[in-house]
């Protein structure tokens, strides 16, 4: 369970604790509260009743638990055969079979063929995985099906959900989901806002906060400037904004050290978790809505109806289309790359020298001096701009929903520039996460949090299966080494933000990482909800899904450890 205390004022936190009464690990226990369950859904009005149909077919198709997902499918029967009612979106089978999770949309990117399914697969491991996030959450959610690729990536991204989100800390537990719930704003995901309203409201928060900012605490509402420059321009976070939030104030709205290294922490892991949901078109769940501080079925079913007819026009893609690539040079660059990663010695910049982009342009600023070693002579994909204005969109009505929880002050990702006069690039031979925010995190922050970040840094960059693309299925183990593409993608995405790593030679981020690929890595690093089902398909063709799974967790992890550098800097410059 996600919290003892609650508040049973809002009806989506009545109708959640309705069906969590079901996670328990005696399946004795189960069986009666089934039972309890059928005779009060079957007591329901019916208006009620069908605000509960989205979660009875949610589990009856996707719960790890069999008893679950069979009890859901006979009260579902019952329902429609007793009182007349039946969800719109068929989950079960007319066959009598047991119904399977393959018939849920899990993400608008990827065929449900390539997704690892709760009821069918035989890894007992990943199995139990699934049952303890089910049993803690209530749901296995759409995102940990996608990462379920990723099975030593997965454990420790739940390790990092629980240390950081459940265990002890200084923010109580609905601050975190609120504060999540703003970073999920910033970067217009609805999957993840949605969630999280809901664990806000599961975790005892006041069902007003969700009007928006205008209805929180003075000292919650103070985080809107700070989660809008970590979301958008990190580089441009001083010490001054600290400075601000930690003031003493008459109305009790400053900040603690402590608390505010918690909510640095909480918004950027929750700017990388969208990264990851939009990079990998991760579909919404068909009981969670964007809801607000009304408390009726009705207004529930409404939110659910909204939510479909929006998430049907999100997933046509972007604003912008995605740039046409040559398709052929495209396969010729991927062979080469093969090539490349399974040479015994590292790849340098004089092997390339007719490489796929050898002729092409670099950054303008590559022919000055002073900027040579943060070019590195190598490409920053353009992103077309965006000309958005709050709230007004072609999916205004789930922007407007969103945007009462950022900042009025609009912000929005800029390209960093290196001969900007207000802020200068970070080089980390002067600060690094290794040797001064690790220290930090577990200075201000208890538990094993700061330990498991530093583990997911780690485990992301260097996972690997000595495989790329399709046909490394055929290939002998250890047969190439990933390494030099893994490491380009990771800090390309650091060069992005304004991070240099005086010890790597940026050269080799235009040998291993064609045109396409930067566009995309670009995309889920910085606007993500810009990212469409052409790009992940496009940006490489030999690469399998769980492949461009790895790809898509690279950036935002890289990307959550700029934010993080950036964030606790300002921390660590505050008490110089």
């Amino acid at each position: 369970m996600l919290s003892a205390m609650r508040s049973d004022s809002h009806f989506a936190v009545k109708k959640e604790w309705f069906f969590r009464r079901l996670l328990s690990s005696d399946p004795r226990q189960r069986s009666a509260t089934m039972e309890k369950l059928r005779e009060e859904a079957m007591a329901m009005e019916p208006t009620v009743l069908e605000a509960h149909l989205p979660t009875m077919c949610r589990l009856a198709r996707e719960a790890p638990l069999q008893d679950i997902r069979a009890g859901c499918r006979a009260l579902l029967n019952d329902i429609r055969e007793q009182r007349g009612l039946q969800y719109k979106v068929k989950c079960t089978p007319e066959n009598g079979d047991e119904p399977t999770d393959k018939d849920s949309d899990v993400s608008s990117f990827f065929r449900k063929s390539e997704v690892i399914g709760i009821v069918d697969n035989n890894d007992e491991e990943l199995q139990a995985i699934f049952t303890r996030s089910f049993l803690q959450g209530g749901r296995v959610s759409h995102l940990t099906r996608m990462l379920a690729w990723h099975m030593p990536y997965l454990k420790l991204y739940r390790a990092s959900i629980t240390s950081i989100m459940l265990n002890d800390g200084p923010l109580p537990l609905e601050w975190r989901n609120y504060i999540a719930l703003m970073a999920a704003a910033e970067y217009r995901c609805h999957y993840v806002s949605t969630i999280h309203q809901h664990y806000f409201l599961v975790n005892g928060g006041d069902p007003a906060w969700l009007d928006g900012l205008d209805y929180v605490p003075a000292k919650l509402a103070r985080l809107h400037s700070l989660n809008a420059l970590l979301a958008h321009q990190p580089w441009l976070i001083t010490s001054d904004d600290v400075a601000d939030l930690l003031a003493s104030d008459s109305d009790g709205s400053s900040w603690s050290t402590s608390e505010l290294v918690h909510a640095i922490i909480v918004m950027c892991m929750y700017h990388s978790m969208c990264s990851i949901a939009l990079g990998l078109g991760v579909s919404d769940e068909e009981d969670l809505a964007l809801l607000s501080s009304s408390s009726n079925p009705d207004s529930y079913i409404g939110a659910i109806a909204r939510r479909c007819s929006i998430g049907k026009a999100s997933e046509c893609g972007s604003e912008f289309g995605s740039p046409e690539y040559d398709s052929a040079r495209m396969e010729m660059e991927e062979a080469m790359l093969r090539q490349r990663l399974a040479k015994d010695a590292e790849f340098t910049a004089s092997d390339d020298e007719d490489g796929p982009e050898d002729n092409e342009s670099t950054d303008k600023d590559d022919d000055e001096d002073d900027d040579e070693q943060v070019e590195g002579h190598f490409e920053v994909a353009a992103l077309p701009p965006s000309g958005r204005v709050r709230g007004l969109s072609s999916t205004a009505h789930l922007k407007g929903e969103l945007w009462r929880y950022c900042s009025e002050t609009f912000i929005e990702y800029v390209d960093f520039d290196v001969k900007s006069r207000e802020y200068n690039v970070l080089h980390t031979e002067d600060f690094s996460w290794d040797e001064h925010c690790f220290s930090l995190v577990s200075r201000y922050f208890p538990g094993q949090g700061g330990q498991i970040l530093e583990d997911l840094f780690k485990l992301t960059l260097k996972m690997t299966y000595h495989s790329y693309g399709a046909s490394g299925d055929n290939q002998e183990p250890n047969e190439l080494d990933t390494t030099p593409f893994r490491h380009a993608i990771w800090y390309y995405v650091h060069r992005i933000y304004g991070i240099c790593h005086d010890d790597y030679d940026y050269k080799n981020v235009n040998i291993f990482l064609n045109r396409p690929t930067k566009q995309f890595v670009k995309k889920v690093a910085c606007t993500p909800w810009r990212v469409t089902a052409k790009d992940i398909e496009h940006f490489n063709h030999t690469l399998t899904a769980s492949e461009k799974c790895h790809v898509t967790l690279l950036t935002a992890e890289a990307r959550k450890q700029a934010g993080l550098m950036y964030g606790l800097r300002a921390v660590m410059q505050h008490f110089l």
